[in-house]
């Protein structure tokens, strides 16, 4: 049941699923506060209520109330809404979900998202057409009705067909250079993400799809792009680059150079990323993805270790420049040794055999080796080889008790931990931030993690 009124009525009362009560003034004021089209319409598809969000596309709300929705959708897609029309006359309650094009009262032609319900008025009562609605006469409701949004994707679409341009240009165009094809994409990317009053968010695929061999070094110059425009376009950049290695179980040269330059890309985006709201932790989450992969697990430390670095210099470890790109960029890379390890091994620890085991010990050094190979510099080699060896040197036939430890691996081994320990694992309930710090500062004792592990609580502290 249904009750939807103005202020200074008694039934006011809007019941929505069996639960939620909320009286009708409170949600008027949701609706008009939305950046989205509101809207209620009776079954026949004629406009009961409107909110003033539709004053952007030329309308007012008093000329639309009474009128059929379908006038104000594109001739060419009006057969949608009239089939969605039917649906529901045959029973239909669910939610529904249509991509359809409007028409501005000038004539411009926008694409939207329509969400709607159908839900029951029972002698509701809405604002009828008046100069203040809020005040004017009610007309009371009783039966079915359709209450829904409508969310205007134009930046998206404008987007999605860039996209589809580019990959038809490389299928199409085989005589076009890499060069050429790169200089193209990242030309039309700048105009896509340059729309005046764009809304929509550069998502994380389609972050991983305008990613481009060599495009992350283009990134921090472009003027175009928003610094969380950057953020995004430099993960995807990285994710890229990453599913490539383990996809190929190697890694080349030329990603070394990428991996590093992304690595100073997120080392110049670390004090913006720590003053973002919702937490460090709950960032990674909308940066990079819930889904546990190995390689968002790389993604993810590698950020760890960007804002980690920056908040140890100067303040407890003096770091250059250059120590810096290689902790980051050994942080990015600690756990490419596991790319020779079958997925399923890796996913179902809790239950591996002793055998199985001991090759996932074997990750840091086939790692490095890998590194080696790729000509990444020593101290980037020393950083994978070492983010778990510091933890059992003593009883380490590759490492001789005593051993000069990097400190750069020390913290990459605190974002390591931290990140496995909050993941969301198959099998496995993770931790939350601060459950997470006070496990770590019971179990990683020494002379070199207490006085590390201070400055972490410090960043992450504010966020647990």
């Amino acid at each position: 049941m249904c009750n939807v009124g103005v202020p200074g009525h008694r039934d006011v009362n809007l019941k929505m699923g069996n639960d939620m009560v909320v009286s009708s003034d409170v949600m008027k004021t949701i609706l008009d506060g939305i950046v989205d089209v509101a809207y209620l319409i009776d079954p026949d598809g004629k406009i009961v209520y409107m909110n003033d969000s539709v004053r952007e596309y030329g309308y007012t709300t008093e000329e639309l109330v009474g009128t059929s929705v379908i006038k104000l959708v594109y001739a060419e897609d009006r057969d949608k809404i009239v089939q969605a029309f039917g649906k529901r006359k045959n029973g239909n309650t669910g939610t529904t979900l249509l991509n359809v094009r409007l028409q501005s009262k000038d004539g411009k032609i926008v694409p939207f998202e329509m969400k709607s319900n159908q839900i029951t008025l029972n002698n509701g009562t809405v604002p009828s057409s008046s100069d203040d609605p809020m005040v004017g006469p009610t007309n009371r409701l009783s039966g079915s009705f359709i209450l829904g949004t409508a969310r205007d994707v134009s930046g998206r679409k404008l987007v999605e067909q860039a996209l589809r341009e580019m990959k038809d240009q490389a299928s199409n165009s085989p005589t076009v250079s890499a060069a050429q094809s790169k200089a193209a994409s990242t030309r039309r990317l700048s105009e896509m993400l340059a729309i005046p009053g764009r809304q929509e968010r550069l998502s994380r695929l389609m972050a991983v799809s305008w990613a481009t061999d060599g495009f992350e070094s283009e990134i921090l110059n472009n003027k175009s792009f928003k610094m969380e425009d950057k953020i995004r376009l430099t993960l995807g950049c990285a994710e890229v680059v990453m599913m490539d290695i383990f996809a190929r179980k190697q890694v080349s040269e030329q990603q070394t150079k990428s991996v590093t330059c992304i690595a100073g890309n997120l080392l110049k985006f670390s004090t913006y990323l720590k003053e973002l709201s919702g937490g460090v932790p709950a960032l990674l989450d909308h940066l990079i993805g819930y889904n546990f992969e190995l390689h968002r697990h790389c993604l993810n430390v590698g950020l760890y270790a960007a804002m980690f670095t920056t908040e140890l210099t100067p303040k407890t470890m003096m770091m250059t420049r250059r120590q810096m790109l290689d902790t980051c960029t050994g942080a990015l890379f600690h756990d490419m040794g596991k790319v020779l390890i079958d997925r399923q091994t890796l996913e179902q620890q809790a239950s591996m055999s002793a055998q199985d085991r001991k090759v996932i010990q074997k990750h840091p050094y086939i790692g490095a080796k890998f590194l080696e190979t790729a000509r990444a510099g020593k101290e980037i080699q020393q950083v994978v080889f070492q983010h778990h060896e510091m933890f059992r040197a003593p009883d380490n036939p590759n490492i001789p008790v005593g051993a000069n430890l990097s400190p750069f691996a020390y913290v990459t081994a605190i974002c390591n931990v931290f990140d496995n320990l909050t993941a969301r694992k198959p099998g496995r309930k993770n931790r939350n931030a601060y459950d997470s710090l006070v496990l770590m500062v019971k179990n990683m004792q020494g002379e070199m993690f207490l006085p590390l592990l201070k400055p972490f609580i410090r960043m992450m502290g504010g966020n647990s």
